[in-house]
């Protein structure tokens, strides 16, 4: 489906606009009295699937292209408009967003987002769809492990000791055959500093090494976490 072209312009005329296209789901019915609206349609725009194999060789996919109009002010792609719409990148059929996908934004920046903060003042298993998430001890009056998860490259945490107490620290564990800052596999990564504010970003450089990118107070390798 596509609009029409603009009309050419001449040298007493500037060009026509181009057509406007638009491809819109049924509205939902009007409840009656006491009655609920009907659901809006759905609207699903897909890609053909690759032939079947049938002893052969599967084909490829076809590929979905939206492109905005070029111009002396280039058009806009606007998806979610809509007060309170969800926007599923990835695998639908699961909660897990961006499962398997990733977003490209080349030389742009990527302003006005909020980066996940979680306050746990319990020992937490962390899952690898919390990457990117920023973790803290607030209001924690005894130790918290966090416990990474398995390692696979490019997973990324934050985590910040906000407790001064002595005893209140947050300690890193690292998974199974992993390792943290190059120490022992499985072993702790401890908070030493008995002030608020010490911060490390780790990140796994591959599936089996976390290094630290940034890092704030006194951390350091312990195979007993306890210890301190």
């Amino acid at each position: 489906m596509a609009a029409g072209a603009g009309g050419a312009g001449s040298t007493a005329d500037n060009g026509a606009a181009g057509g406007v296209a638009s491809l819109t789901a049924g509205v939902g019915g009007v409840g009656d009295t006491a009655k609920v609206g009907g659901t809006g349609g759905n609207l699903t725009l897909a890609a053909g699937a690759g032939g079947a194999a049938n002893g052969g060789t599967e084909g490829d996919g076809g590929d979905v292209t939206i492109n905005a109009g070029d111009g002396a002010t280039d058009g806009d792609i606007s998806i979610g408009v809509t007060k309170a719409a969800n926007i599923t990148i990835g695998n639908s059929s699961s909660a897990v967003v961006l499962a398997g996908s990733s977003i490209d934004l080349s030389t742009d920046k990527l302003e006005n987002f909020l980066v996940e903060t979680t306050t746990d003042i319990d020992d937490r298993a962390l899952a690898d769809t919390e990457s990117g998430g920023y973790f803290n001890n607030l209001a924690d009056t005894d130790t918290s492990v966090f416990t990474l998860p398995a390692a696979v490259t490019g997973l990324r945490y934050t985590f910040t000791d906000q407790e001064s107490g002595a005893g209140r620290d947050l300690i890193i564990l690292a998974n199974t055959g992993d390792k943290i800052n190059n120490g022992t596999a499985a072993e702790y990564y401890n908070c030493y500093d008995d002030a608020t504010g010490s911060t490390v970003t780790l990140v796994a450089a591959d599936n089996t090494d976390w290094i630290v990118v940034a890092e704030k107070g006194t951390w350091v390798n312990d195979n007993d976490a306890l210890d301190n």
